[in-house]
């Protein structure tokens, strides 16, 4: 069976395309996909990934898959509702005629060439972008990238989605649609790591996007209270943007921003600190929370996204509503203040979360799907149902 996946697949990691790393956003759990559908046999798997860069001719054949660099003009993309890229997507896949397309996310090109693609195809979101705008201040481009979302889902019949927060949200965004839930897995630098959280340097780590839907300030703001002082907090994420030079200038002293991090270095200050913060507004399902898991933290978080189906209020860690600093502030001082606290809610349930955030699980849960939506070719539209999956915790 021929698959056909259409993904901002970070190009650098495979040998001989390095020159594409581009420092931005990457669907940094793809890489990790890949290598599980490696192990398993009798399938024709392709990626398609569009690069600013001129990239070789000829697709490269990587880990038993093939992948298509393909290049389009980066200038105008998003304002021409990514038409280039479609083009050239739509080209490809004629000439490879899989018996499925798998379009990964709203936010670029991909779930519009999906829709274009004229053959059954399974959509798989990222982020959701119409929620996260009702929640939060989102800088305009998100904006028309959501309103592309909106013609995405009003043509997708199919769309796997990671969380429960994400199916209801979906229940409401495309009512029409199937929704499948499939978790994606967490990335082996992080399964190599054994917490050892710094006895003599009590602190938490928040790592993300610095933008108002992460949360940041509320982090910010609470370890400036008096009980935290003795406590530091470090951030990791794009320090140069311009809302994160905003709180630079308003953090205390106990507050270190460390920029970005490769995935080593990230599961490595994990593995330092007593616990994960991050107060977000909305987040589908947001990768570090699991990566945090597996590592074996506990989490302060809101329950305003997946991370609700993973931390539970009391048990392996902290859920406090966005906004509520003073929550955030005695959630921190409970942790941060007794290391036997944090160890017993770091160890609440870890090993099965961390054998359930393995890729194999995400690999095998894609191609059944891939079975069951290619057999089901053309056929009517069944009426709207929610594949919830099993959690073991």
């Amino acid at each position: 069976m021929r698959i056909a996946i259409l993904a901002a697949f970070p190009l650098h990691v495979i040998p001989g395309l390095e020159q594409h790393a581009h420092g931005g956003h990457e669907a940094t759990w793809l890489p990790q996909l890949s290598q599980a559908f490696a192990a398993e046999e009798g399938w024709d798997i392709h990626w398609l990934t569009v690069s600013k860069r001129p990239g070789p001719v000829e697709p490269i054949r990587w880990r038993g898959q093939t992948f298509h660099c393909l290049h389009s003009p980066e200038r105008g993309r998003l304002w021409r509702a990514f038409r280039p890229d479609r083009r050239v997507i739509r080209r490809r896949l004629d000439r490879l005629q899989p018996d499925l397309v798998h379009a990964w996310g709203t936010e670029d090109c991909y779930g519009l060439a999906g829709a274009d693609a004229g053959r059954p195809w399974l959509l798989s979101m990222q982020g959701l972008l119409g929620e996260y705008i009702r929640r939060a201040r989102m800088h305009p481009f998100v904006r028309l990238q959501a309103v592309y979302e909106s013609s995405v889902l009003r043509q997708a019949r199919d769309i796997s989605v990671e969380s429960r927060w994400g199916e209801a949200v979906l229940r409401r965004m495309a009512p029409h649609a199937r929704t499948h839930l499939v978790e994606y897995g967490v990335q082996e630098p992080f399964y190599r790591q054994t917490w050892a959280p710094q006895s003599d340097r009590p602190h938490a780590v928040f790592i993300g996007t610095i933008d108002p839907r992460k949360g940041v300030e509320d982090a910010v703001r609470a370890f400036a209270a008096p009980e935290l002082q003795a406590k530091e907090l470090h951030i990791i994420g794009d320090a140069e943007h311009r809302h994160a030079r905003r709180l630079r200038a308003l953090s205390t002293p106990n507050v270190r921003w460390l920029g970005r991090l490769d995935p080593g270095a990230t599961a490595e200050a994990l593995c330092r600190a007593w616990c994960l913060i991050l107060p977000t507004r909305a987040d589908t399902s947001p990768n570090v929370v699991k990566e945090a898991r597996v590592v074996g933290l506990p989490v302060i978080t809101t329950p305003h996204g997946g991370q609700s189906d993973y931390i539970h209020d009391g048990e392996n860690g902290f859920l406090c509503e966005p906004g509520d600093v003073a929550a955030f502030t005695r959630a921190s001082v409970k942790i941060l203040g007794d290391l036997d606290c944090a160890r017993r809610l770091g160890a609440w349930h870890w090993e099965e979360q961390r054998e359930f955030f393995q890729p194999a699980h995400t690999a095998r849960r894609f191609l059944a799907l891939y079975r069951e939506l290619a057999a089901q070719g053309a056929a009517p539209v069944p009426a709207p149902t929610i594949a919830t999956g099993q959690r073991p915790f």
